[in-house]
């Protein structure tokens, strides 16, 4: 689709134009939405700004999920909904931030995994044989169990922020800790 131009919701009417017309052949479709990242990082993590664009991602990721409905196609659709990195508590940096958030209705996915399992999952789950990637691929597909150790995220103490876990995904999404 080339270089996302405008705002959400310009970048949403063009999205929706582009799946209309490919609705008959299958397709690989990413969007990336920046509005999470420059909030947590101008205003910080826990900050009103940070919330309204998580809360604004939520709803057009919802539009998406919608449109796929509308078409037919999300029922033959895998989605997956993640982060590039977390940020460290209360900041707008992320120094120490090595778990992200991945919600997918994706069937095969069993397990917690780590951000370097993220890739590989997708990449799997179009056939892609893992084995041929030199150097290999850090992380591991989440639809089989793991090899290497899986961290877990610190439990929080008195912090502020949201537990991730708990934070809802649109229009039919299912979470998957990553």
């Amino acid at each position: 689709m080339g270089k996302p131009k405008g705002n959400n919701r310009q970048r949403q009417a063009r999205e929706s134009e582009w799946r209309s017309q490919k609705k008959d052949k299958p397709f690989f479709f990413f969007v990336h939405f920046a509005e999470v990242d420059h909030s947590g990082h101008k205003h910080g993590e826990n900050s009103k700004e940070y919330n309204d664009a998580l809360i604004s991602n939520d709803t057009w990721t919802g539009k998406i999920i919608a449109k796929l409905r509308e078409l037919g196609l999300y029922d033959k659709t895998l989605v997956y909904v993640t982060s590039d990195h977390g940020f460290d508590e209360d900041k707008g940096s992320h120094k120490y931030a090595p778990y992200v958030f991945l919600g997918t209705n994706d069937p095969m996915v069993k397990r917690a995994g780590m951000r370097q399992d993220v890739a590989p999952t997708i990449l799997a789950r179009f056939g892609i044989d893992l084995s041929k990637f030199k150097p290999p691929l850090d992380g591991e597909p989440l639809a089989q169990p793991a090899t290497k150790p899986v961290l877990k995220a610190p439990e929080k103490k008195g912090g502020k922020g949201k537990d991730p876990a708990k934070r809802k995904l649109p229009a039919g999404g299912q979470k998957k800790a990553a």
